[in-house]
């Protein structure tokens, strides 16, 4: 029988502690499962093609025991960085008087996409911090050559391209809504 101490649940329907507690743990997880933030992307309608190949280096990270396996993980977090700049690159994102950057040079384009995603004095903190997360591409080049690569490492890369990808979706929309003073134009849906 429950008694006072264990009074959460009616003592009509769990008649012991270890029902109770079943009950309360079993519940507790699943309760867990909706504030979990890696469940659903929040956005993700925005870059296909960079999300998909975030989603198999995702899947990689489970099966993979050996350094080569964690090198490939980081081929495919660098894959879907490349992929973000195409899906991104847009001639408006370049100054008049500045030459266009190499298709994959990822840290010239997110720079560029930086500056005119967040322009402006009331987006300078936005700017920095989009600028900042470049430094992704050096963690994710590093570990598709790291012979010592192991799996923390690779999981670090899956993590941290995730909230780049979050964080780029978000400044994209947040500019796209005009939800700051400094917005110049609209770039277009990708």
């Amino acid at each position: 029988m429950i008694t006072n101490s264990t009074n959460l649940y009616s003592q009509d329907d769990f008649r012991s502690r270890d029902e109770a507690l079943t009950f309360h743990v079993g519940l507790a997880v699943r309760m867990s499962t909706y504030n979990d933030p890696s469940v659903v992307p929040p956005v993700p309608a925005l870059f296909p093609a960079a999300r998909r190949r975030w989603e198999q280096a995702s899947e990689a990270l489970g099966p993979a025991r050996e350094a080569e396996d964690y090198q490939a993980i980081g081929m495919r977090l660098r894959e879907c960085l490349v992929s973000l700049i195409g899906e991104i690159t847009n001639d408006d994102l370049v100054p008049k008087d500045n030459d266009r950057p190499k298709a994959a040079d990822f840290k010239a384009w997110f720079a560029l996409f930086a500056g005119y995603i967040a322009a402006g004095s009331s987006s300078a903190k936005l700017r920095s911090y989009l600028k900042s997360t470049s430094q992704v591409w050096n963690y994710v080049n590093w570990r598709t050559h790291a012979k010592n690569a192991a799996h923390f490492d690779a999981e670090i890369g899956v993590e941290i391209t995730n909230d780049l990808l979050n964080t780029v979706s978000n400044s994209w929309l947040r500019h796209s809504a005009g939800q700051h003073p400094d917005a110049a134009t609209a770039l277009p849906t990708p």
